[in-house]
């Protein structure tokens, strides 16, 4: 992976879109996992809306983070 990096911070056009790819697959699993987690949270799961709600507070204060940063 360090290899491939350095290959496309070189210009090598192959290691861009095999970066671009591997960034693409990543996210279409993020998104899907969210989406699960968060179905199995609303269907009744306890242990995957415990996940969800942590989810949820996490990215909260990301944001009053984010923002506290930015009027700072």
């Amino acid at each position: 992976m360090e290899a491939l990096r350095a290959r496309a911070e070189a210009g090598d056009q192959k290691a861009q879109s095999q970066l671009a790819e591997r960034k693409q697959y990543q996210v279409r699993a993020t998104v899907k996992s969210y989406r699960k987690m968060r179905e199995d949270a609303l269907n009744g799961d306890p242990i995957a809306k415990e996940r969800y709600e942590k989810t949820l507070a996490m990215r909260r204060e990301a944001y009053h983070a984010k923002k506290r940063e930015q009027t700072a």
